[in-house]
């Protein structure tokens, strides 16, 4: 079976559930890939173990280039919180996708690409979400904080700089004089079109 990476970092127990509903492998039936499979997956979650402090899934789902997430995604962030799933961060669409809570765990559907080359819509704008996680030096309680989303946006060669560059929006909105004015005007309609069809920016 499969057995999740855990990792115990500052007295704090965070295991790593991950899993794809495919990918662009031709063979990939000779590699060992954790598929979108529920009963693989809930034993995976039942491997994970007790004295564990939260658990990070990972999900490589959703439709390409759409801001929104679609039903069968949500279907399957009530199925991974019915397992235990403290926060869901996934991937896979290359833009990023509107955020929600299910029974009150955070679920972050799209982080978008990281490092793009990709000319479609959207693609060079994406997330960065910090997961911070706490423990009570009295009480020993340990809990996670509301994840912490930021825009980054991936400037190619000649925008920034003459190699791929990637930054926090909000740090550089309003110094368009650092770099190409075609470059930032881009990140900045980007990041308000996103905002408006995904409601990231509410």
């Amino acid at each position: 079976g499969w057995e999740p990476l855990t990792l115990v970092r500052k007295g704090i127990s965070l295991s790593l559930v991950n899993f794809t509903y495919g990918t662009n492998n031709p063979n990939e039936g000779s590699v060992k890939i954790n598929r979108m499979d529920r009963e693989a997956l809930a034993g995976m979650f039942e491997a994970i173990p007790e004295n564990n402090d939260f658990i990070i899934t990972l999900p490589h789902w959703g439709v390409e280039y759409k801001l929104i997430h679609n039903a069968l995604q949500e279907e399957w962030a009530r199925f991974l919180v019915e397992q235990g799933s403290d926060v869901i961060v996934g991937g896979h669409p290359h833009v990023p996708q509107d955020t929600s809570h299910v029974c009150g765990v955070p679920v972050i559907y799209s982080l978008g690409n990281a490092v793009s080359n990709m000319s479609h819509p959207n693609t060079q704008l994406e997330l960065a979400v910090t997961l911070r996680f706490v423990s009570d030096r009295i009480s020993s309680e340990k809990k996670m904080l509301e994840p912490q989303i930021d825009f980054m946006w991936c400037s190619r060669p000649g925008g920034f700089s003459d190699n791929y560059r990637v930054v926090f929006v909000d740090e550089w909105m309003d110094r368009p004089e650092t770099w190409t004015r075609s470059d930032h005007d881009n990140m900045v309609t980007t990041r308000k079109r996103v905002c408006e069809q995904s409601g990231l920016c509410k």
